[in-house]
Order: structure tokens, then C-alpha cells, then sequence
């Protein structure tokens, strides 16, 4: 993944020649200084690349939100706010007053955006500068602007101290085109500033990867273990090999977030084990290994397998390696998956593409996050307690099976919106919403919100499903029904629908749902369909 040295042409010609996304976002931006078209196409390149969104954005006027005798509405899902102090920074006879004007308008802007528009915004933070006077001014800038996110509702702010690491400040600005054209990023600041942006809406919509698939050779360790046998690859503490090592010890951090480490190698399978179980400086172990594909075959079928091993979706995973070749055929063949392609000959960057590279969740970390690999654990317990059974009822009945119902709280709360974003196979109407939606909803007299949490012999599931029920007069109507894809096979559904009517009582009520086909979710309608045919013959 080379995502900062991309010429502008080039990015604009992958703009072009993007396929129609099923998921198209609308953006708006304001700004006192020139996005179009560098900024705006990066946003554009970035948004697609990393969340496999199409933004459709529209640049407002930013004159125009902050009058206050006018009243504008913004039809976009979210809203980007740039405001850059270089006006303040440069004159040093009135900076105070302008640093006021500055902070007025902004919350203004943002205030009068909000009379509308109940969608997320996001507010960039003023970069640091090297001169301590100008230091100083940014830092009032930026302790006053902290307020902002505690007096308006989902409203973020965006540290562009961020975007300029990336890249380097020398590189982060266009200098020339600055003066020229009031136009101050460069190319490669665009798309470091894009991406931060990115990484709020990532975190927003709970859009993060769930699982790594690793190559062995030159990624894991260096040196091609077939043939510089185990004694021969560079994995240790001192040069070279102490670089594969940190890369595994960056490895190992995100598999404490919950991110789910697979290898998928050509490979003898016994070698490689080999290596994992006794090498004196392999830190990745097979207890850290959710599942594995060592062979010759070719790494396409071989993710493949993995994918339906885990019960995740190709779209959940990013495939590492360092060949050219593999990257390509993968990307190519499985478009869904995400791929990093690593340096070779620079693997002291490794660890930097991974930290970097946004995919995963690192960060406001909950319960399930942090059970995720302890389940993939157990489910490889449960395969072998399923070769005991040629009955599959029987093997479930031995599973013994709990599913716990949970009120809504803030936490609660929190899964239900993780469930209703990142679920699609098990996502019956498709409705997205946010934290705060969920616990506005459960507060209703009208709607009854509920959480489940599922468990069995070997072990917990942690939430998995969850329900949003609208009661009225005639009808009780399923207008959320989520349930995590690790949980499917279990005859949770009918679990959840069961509890529902056991609490509800239809009475002269119909069951309902609204069902919303996003090209995964078939099977689910099926099954809601059937289950209140069956009601109804029953009452019959």
C-alpha cells in the first residue's frame, strides 16, 4: 500500500475509473482556503480505497453558513470544516482580534449547520508550528476549540498534527500554490489529511478490519524458509532479524485489540509449525493462529477457505505479503479484500505500514473487541466437539446453549450501533444507527430495544444480536434485527423471536418487519417470513 507518494494524475485517473459503489456517501465541505480539485479528489481516491464508500461532495459557502440572518440546509451525510489561521499566524499587530473572529465563526458556522442537519461534523484542529509565539496562539486556538465536540452532538475534531506526521511538514504544504492560488496542501498533504478524515468516519461507522492474512516468508521472517532451512532465516535479536521480530511484536499488539491473525503461505506445512512451535525468536504462536493455510495451492482459494473457516466476510479481511505478484492476483481476483504490500528490501518499515495503515481498531476498544480471538479459539473446540455427532440437533444440544437479554445501557447501546453498521448477512432492514439513536429509542413508550449475549459450554460470544421493536395498536414491527455472522447455525434467531413474543404478547397484534435487501440478507427474510407463517398457522 503506497497511499502518500500517488501522483495527482494518477489519482484522479483512479477517480475516473472507479466502479459504481453500493454505498455513496454525500460530504460537504467548508473551508476558507482552495480544496478543488487536489484535497477534494484525494478525499474522493481515499474514501473509496480504504472504505469502499463513493463521496459525492459538495463545496458550501462558507460565507454564506455563517451569516446569521439566512438559514441553510445541508443534505449531506457529513460535513467537513477546514478552517485554516494563517491569517491570524501572519499578522502580528491584530492576531488577538483576528484569533476571535476566527473562533466566532467557526462556532457560528457550526451552529447554524446544526439548525438543519443532525448528520456528523467534523472540525479540523490547527496545526503546531515551529516559532513559539505562533506556538502559542495555536495552543489558545486549540484549547478553545476542545469545547466544541461537549456543546454540539457528534461533532469531532480532527488534529491536523496528525495529517502533517505522516508525510512531514515539508512535504504536507504547496507552498507555491499557496500564494498563487490559496491553494496550501501539496498532493501528498491531501492525502494524509483525507485519510485522517477518513480514519473519524472509519471510527464513526465502525468500518475497521477484523483479520490479517499473513504471509511466512520475507513478511514473518526473512529468508525463504524452503530454502535456507529454519536455522537459516533472519529472525532474531540483533540486524537483520531483529526487524521481523519487531514486526511481529506490532503483530502481536493487534491481536490484543481482537484483530485476528491467519497465515496464508506456500509452504510445507510441517516446516512452517516447525518454526512456529520451537524457534527460540518466534513470537507469534499457534495459540495467536486462528486459522492457517500452508501449502502450494494458490492464495486466492486459500483466503477463500479461510474466510469460510472463520464465518468472516472477504471485506473483514486485509491480506499482507510481500510479492507484487500474489498482491496483484489477489487484488484482482478478490476485489473485497484489502491488501498491504510490503517493502522487501525495506523491512524496517513494516512495522509503520501496519500502525499506520488505519485498517484496524486499536483504540475504544469493547468487551467483544477484546474477546474476539478467546471465540475463535473456542470455535476450533467446538469443531471437535462436532466430530463426535452425526446429528446436528445433538451436537447443538450439546453446545448448552444460553442466550441472555440485556436492556439498553450505555454500553449496550454502543454494540447495537456496531451490530447495525457492520452486520449485513444477518441485517434485516439495513437501518444504520448511531449510539445516541439507539438509547433514544429504548426511551420510547413505543419501541422496545434489546441486546443479546450469547454463551455456551466452551465459552462466551459476547453480544451478538440485538432487536429494535416499534409496538403499535395493530402491529408489533421489527425495524431493527441484527445478528453477528459467528452466531448463525445456532438457532439464535428463533432464540431472539421466541424472547421477543414471550415479553410482547400479540394478542390481536400482527408480527411484522421491514426488510431491505442489500444483496446478503435474503436468508434472513426467509427465515422472519417462515417463522410468522408458522405464528399464523399455529393461531389458525
Amino acid at each position: 500500500m503506497t497511499l502518500y507518494n500517488k501522483q495527482f494524475g494518477d489519482i484522479v485517473k483512479a477517480v475516473r475509473e472507479m466502479s459504481v459503489s453500493p454505498q455513496m456517501t454525500n460530504i460537504s465541505i467548508i473551508s476558507n482556503v482552495t480544496l478543488e480539485p487536489v484535497f477534494v479528489e484525494s478525499l474522493k481516491y481515499v474514501m473509496n480505497e480504504e472504505l469502499s464508500i463513493q463521496a459525492n461532495i459538495i463545496l458550501e459557502s462558507y460565507d454564506e453558513l455563517f451569516s446569521s440572518n439566512r438559514e441553510v440546509t445541508l443534505n449531506s451525510d457529513w460535513t467537513l470544516l477546514i478552517h485554516d489561521f494563517s491569517e491570524c499566524l501572519s499578522s502580528y499587530e491584530s492576531r488577538e482580534e483576528i484569533k476571535e473572529r476566527d473562533l466566532e465563526r467557526i462556532n457560528v458556522t457550526i451552529n447554524n449547520i446544526r439548525k438543519n442537519n443532525d448528520k456528523p461534523i467534523l472540525v479540523t484542529l490547527p496545526e503546531s508550528t515551529s516559532y513559539p509565539l505562533d506556538d502559542k496562539i495555536v495552543s489558545e486556538i486549540r484549547n478553545s476549540m476542545m469545547s466544541i465536540p461537549h456543546n454540539v452532538s457528534k461533532c469531532y475534531l480532527v488534529d491536523m498534527n496528525k495529517a502533517v506526521m505522516k508525510v512531514g511538514e515539508g512535504q504536507f504544504y504547496d507552498y507555491r500554490k499557496q500564494f498563487a492560488f490559496n491553494l496550501p496542501y501539496s498532493t501528498e498533504g491531501s492525502l494524509a489529511l483525507a485519510r485522517i478524515f477518513c480514519d473519524i468516519i472509519r471510527d464513526t461507522l465502525g468500518k475497521y478490519k477484523k483479520c490479517l492474512v499473513l504471509d511466512c516468508d520475507n513478511v514473518l521472517w526473512g529468508g525463504v524458509l524452503e530454502e535456507v532451512g529454519m536455522n537459516g532465516i533472519k529472525l532474531d535479536t540483533t540486524f537483520p532479524g531483529n526487524q521481523y521480530l519487531h514486526f511481529q511484536k506490532e503483530l502481536i499488539k493487534l491481536h490484543q485489540c481482537g484483530v485476528i491473525l491467519t497465515l496464508c503461505s506456500k509452504n510445507n506445512e510441517d516446516e512452517v509449525l516447525e518454526v512456529i512451535r520451537t524457534h527460540p525468536f518466534m513470537v507469534i504462536k499457534e495459540e495467536h493462529v486462528a486459522a492457517y493455510r500452508i501449502n502450494w495451492n494458490n492464495k486466492v482459494d486459500n483466503i477463500k477457505q479461510i474466510s469460510d473457516e472463520l464465518n468472516i466476510s472477504l471485506s473483514d479481511m486485509v491480506f499482507v505479503d510481500d510479492s507484487e505478484f500474489e498482491i496483484g492476483i489477489v487484488s484482482e481476483s478478490l476485489p473485497e479484500v484489502t491488501t498491504i504490500h510490503l517493502p522487501v528490501k525495506r523491512p524496517y518499515e513494516y512495522s509503520v505500514h501496519i500502525k499506520n495503515c488505519g485498517f484496524f481498531k486499536t483504540s475504544n476498544l469493547t468487551g467483544d473487541d477484546l474477546l474476539r480471538n478467546s471465540t475463535y479459539q473456542n470455535e476450533r473446540k467446538r469443531k471437535k466437539e462436532r466430530e463426535k455427532y452425526f446429528n446436528y440437533e445433538e451436537y447443538l444440544n450439546s453446545l448448552e446453549i444460553k442466550l441472555a437479554s440485556s436492556e439498553v445501557t450505555q454500553f449496550t447501546a454502543s454494540r447495537i450501533s456496531q451490530l447495525s453498521y457492520r452486520t449485513n448477512r444477518c441485517n434485516l432492514s439495513c437501518k444504520k444507527i448511531s449510539t445516541e439513536e439507539v438509547i433514544y429509542y429504548s426511551q420510547q413508550p413505543d419501541y422496545w430495544v434489546r441486546c443479546f449475549e450469547l454463551s455456551d459450554k466452551f465459552g462466551d460470544y459476547g453480544f451478538v444480536g440485538a432487536m429494535i421493536i416499534n409496538i403499535t395498536d395493530d402491529s408489533l414491527i421489527i425495524e431493527g434485527f441484527y445478528l453477528s455472522c459467528r452466531a448463525l447455525g445456532k438457532n439464535v434467531e428463533k432464540m431472539m423471536l421466541d424472547y421477543l413474543l414471550s415479553n410482547l404478547e400479540l394478542k390481536d397484534r400482527e408480527l411484522t418487519y421491514i426488510y431491505k435487501d442489500n444483496g446478503k440478507n435474503h436468508d434472513v427474510e426467509v427465515f422472519i417470513k417462515e417463522y410468522i407463517e408458522g405464528l399464523k398457522l399455529a393461531t389458525n
